[in-house]
């Protein structure tokens, strides 16, 4: 079975989709105060995605694959924590050895990830966390906000290109540095909205 997998996932056409999972402003500061938190990002959105694909036929216990990676920061520099994932288009069984899962509903998705977020957070910071939660509840009653690129993208185009930069990416890149007067760098970023080129002091 996980030869087949490894099969599907490297070698064929297997379609992927990318994702971000992204947390509200509010609780940004709890994940720089604490970086041990970073890593209920991980285990919250890989959560997210195995609750889903596993209601979808419990006999199956059907298993995706996925690449995620950290970032803490955007653009224009400013603490944002959110993970990319690189997720198949598809799953594994315990009877079924691979099945196309075309559909994949983002905002239910958002969903998941808001109450496992919430709740582990709540487990690991107890008292401190209980008023925000409920209020986090109420202001984002849609969902936290899960985005996928519509692009459909094979993994042997995108994987070794993809990782490598987002893995293993600086801050940012020493051509984007304009000055620095020992104290303040200025540096510049190009604004995915409308593609502008902006520049910030950090």
């Amino acid at each position: 079975m996980k030869i087949t997998l490894l099969f599907f996932l490297i070698y064929s056409n297997c379609k992927h989709r990318h994702l971000v999972f992204t947390i509200p402003a509010e609780l940004r500061k709890f994940f720089r105060l604490d970086r041990f938190l970073l890593d209920l990002l991980f285990k919250t959105s890989s959560q997210t995605l195995f609750a889903w694909f596993y209601k979808l036929n419990k006999s199956e216990h059907f298993t995706p694959s996925f690449i995620s990676t950290l970032h803490t920061f955007v653009r224009d520099l400013k603490w944002n924590t959110h993970i990319h994932m690189i997720l198949t288009e598809g799953a594994s069984g315990n009877h079924t050895v691979w099945r196309h899962i075309q559909h994949i509903p983002f905002t239910m998705l958002g969903r998941r990830f808001q109450a496992t977020l919430l709740h582990l957070l709540h487990k690991y910071l107890g008292q401190d966390f209980y008023s925000l939660k409920p209020f986090l509840f109420e202001r984002y009653k849609d969902s936290f906000y899960v985005y996928a690129k519509k692009e459909k993208v094979s993994i042997v185009k995108i994987s070794i290109d993809y990782i490598i930069r987002y893995t293993g990416k600086p801050v940012m890149a020493q051509s984007r540095i304009l000055d620095y007067d020992g104290q303040l760098v200025t540096s510049y970023y190009d604004r995915h909205e409308d593609g502008k080129l902006l520049w910030t002091l950090c």
